[in-house]
């Protein structure tokens, strides 16, 4: 009878050793469902919540809760932009100015860049008299309201992104 009881020890042992591991897991899950759930549910809320952005050329991942919103001119404005009239329009404080080569000041790249930042409304673009010999073909660069409105919302953005806002 002793073999016999020592048998159903074992057995009852191994018993709970087997029982143990999906014990503590079951009330693992039972006593921390809610923070788990939801550690879960926010992960795959954030996954969903980047998507990305085109600013013409420039095409960021972003998440939305965190954009700024533009006005409706911004955005249809910053549809036409490049990366060349995002750097250039981000490089205008107010008004200033540039000077071209007279030669070939078509095919010139900032001088193009700057002509469709003009016909966007974005900057006031005039050619302007020479009056230093340094300075070929001078041009008077000013920020209109439009750019100022667009270069804000362009620097919130890029803000809003690296945690500055």
């Amino acid at each position: 009878m002793s073999d016999d009881r020592h048998s159903r020890a074992i057995v009852f042992i191994e018993a709970i050793k087997a029982l143990a591991w999906p014990t503590v897991t079951l009330t693992f899950l039972i006593l921390f469902y809610s923070p788990v759930y939801q550690l879960v549910d926010n992960a795959a809320d954030r996954i969903l919540d980047v998507y990305s952005l085109k600013l013409g050329d420039l095409e960021l991942r972003v998440r939305k809760n965190d954009l700024p919103i533009p006005s409706n001119e911004t955005a249809s404005v910053l549809e036409s932009f490049d990366a060349s009239m995002v750097t250039e329009l981000l490089g205008i404080s107010g008004e200033g100015g540039a000077c071209f080569p007279y030669e070939n000041l078509n095919n010139h790249p900032r001088y193009e860049t700057l002509k469709k930042l003009d016909e966007l409304n974005q900057i006031t673009f005039i050619a302007e008299e020479q009056t230093e010999e340094w300075c070929e073909n001078p041009h008077q660069i000013i920020l209109t309201e439009s750019g100022k409105d667009t270069q804000s919302f362009i620097v919130k953005l890029i803000a809003s992104q690296i945690g500055m806002e």
